[in-house]
């Protein structure tokens, strides 16, 4: 190898490896939340939120209230934020991982906040009726500086916060509710999908979190790091033919759009993106509502976490 290719080799090399750094810079608190996983279950008889290890094994209850409980996701300090009822309107609250500590984070009579999102820079981004029509809202962790992004007289839903802090959501500004982007402050909202179908709960996958049939740049052992190249990936659900819901994947820039869970009478939703890169998602296909996870293409799904009551991942 000549002088020149080896600087490109090592520029390149030097590149990856600061771009892997950084995501995992920005992944929940230490490696512990690479190891588990919240979900929402009824065992304890109403959806609450509860802890597991990876294997499913070791489950912990975290909230029991008469109410529901619903959506919880984990903050880049290591909480987990969520949404209840508890008050007689949906709320946001969030709490440490053991359950603890538990404090609300909004609290307006008749007004409801819900699914709820961690930013990288700390802030919680929600959905809120206040206005009449749901619109996208962003606070701080301590309940403080409330702010609305989504502006215009549409409906909006499902806030994604992607590493970069760019917030992907739903919006019905067309005939079908397609998936759309704008910057942390809400700025240059940009429509990604002209879909058939409607787009319902979505997750997004980051450059560096490989496919299954793509773990390695060139598919050769002497680079053994991942594309850096491969695009965003969007995951969501929406409605088939049949009336169930499936899971789907567009890029980005709007190419690729696939089915990803298979054609069948069972319901597939709620993808989330784990730390591991694995995405979890709530289906029905063993007969009971459970989560399962798999590779951001679709391939080896295998069930997390079942029991003979509701179980997911919203």
């Amino acid at each position: 190898m000549g002088i020149k290719q080896s600087r490109l080799f090592f520029s390149v090399f030097l590149a990856a490896s600061a771009l892997l750094s950084g995501c995992a810079s920005r992944q929940p608190a230490s490696t512990f939340w690479k190891e588990h996983l919240v979900f929402v279950s009824a065992r304890g008889g109403e959806n609450d939120i509860y802890l597991s290890d990876l294997a499913g094994k070791k489950v912990r209850q975290l909230t029991n209230d008469p109410t529901d409980d619903a959506h919880p996701r984990v903050t880049i300090d290591g909480k987990i934020v969520f949404a209840s009822r508890r008050t007689g309107s949906w709320d946001i609250y969030m709490m440490d991982w053991d359950g603890s500590n538990v404090r609300a984070l909004t609290n307006m009579p008749g007004v409801n906040n819900y699914r709820p999102f961690p930013a990288p820079d700390g802030r919680v981004v929600f959905v809120s009726d206040r206005h009449l029509k749901p619109q996208i809202f962003s606070i701080n962790p301590d309940g403080s500086d409330l702010r609305q992004l989504s502006q215009g007289d549409f409906h909006y839903d499902y806030p994604v916060v992607a590493e970069n802090g760019m917030i992907y959501f739903t919006s019905s500004r067309g005939s079908k509710w397609d998936i759309w982007r704008m910057g942390p402050d809400g700025a240059l909202p940009t429509q990604l999908t002209k879909l058939s179908v409607n787009v319902q709960e979505l997750a997004v996958v980051p450059p560096g979190y490989p496919d299954f049939d793509e773990r390695f740049t060139n598919r050769s052992p002497m680079i053994p790091f991942y594309d850096i190249l491969s695009p965003t990936r969007l995951i969501f659900s929406a409605a088939t033919a049949e009336g169930n819901l499936a899971l789907y994947r567009i890029n980005e820039d709007g190419s690729e759009f696939r089915q990803l869970s298979v054609r069948s009478l069972a319901t597939n939703r709620s993808p989330v993106l784990q730390p591991t890169g694995q995405v979890l998602f709530t289906s029905d296909r063993n007969g009971s509502t459970s989560i399962w996870t798999m590779y951001p293409d679709g391939h080896q799904p295998r069930l997390l976490i079942s029991s003979p009551v509701y179980e997911s991942t919203s």
